[in-house]
């Protein structure tokens, strides 16, 4: 019996969603041009749970949890020479030191997909004449990174 064939998936189907809405009803607007994302992922604290009790086996607890999620955004403009509103929010966010509420899925029925609050640094990346201009966003989780129904509706 052979194993069944399995199709590789590729990382552009992950989407980064910023809440742009004053108001307690979300509104998420995409975060475009993004050429590099990882997505969340969570980070453990352990400390040694080890006791007299375990027959010399050691054990761990974990103790703290956090996220975390990096992508770097080509700064792009549209016609009228005005950045992603997406990419803006986020800017404007590290900028402040706000909270920036958001989602991360992969755009296919089924796939991963989480909102948490999280801080934003912004980091413009510089480099030569001939690159493009393109800027480093870290999102530091702010508690929980829950995981939701993913809004996609079509599967690629």
């Amino acid at each position: 019996m052979s194993a069944e064939t399995l199709t590789p998936t590729v990382n552009t189907t992950w989407c980064l969603e910023v809440d742009t809405s004053a108001t307690e009803t979300p509104a998420y607007t995409q975060v475009r041009s993004l050429n590099q994302l990882t997505p969340p992922v969570v980070a453990y604290t352990t400390q040694d749970a080890t006791d007299y009790d375990s027959e010399g086996w050691g054990s761990d607890a974990i103790t703290l949890r956090k996220w975390s999620c990096t992508a770097t955004a080509l700064r792009k403009t549209n016609l009228a020479g005005a950045y992603d509103p997406g990419q803006e929010a986020l800017r404007a966010a590290a900028e402040t030191g706000e909270l920036v509420h958001v989602r991360l899925y992969e755009r296919r029925t089924g796939g991963e997909a989480y909102e948490g609050s999280a801080q934003v640094q912004w980091t413009p990346v510089g480099g030569d004449p001939t690159g493009l201009n393109a800027a480093t966003v870290t999102l530091m989780g702010q508690g929980p990174r829950v995981e939701i129904t993913n809004p996609t509706t079509v599967t690629p």
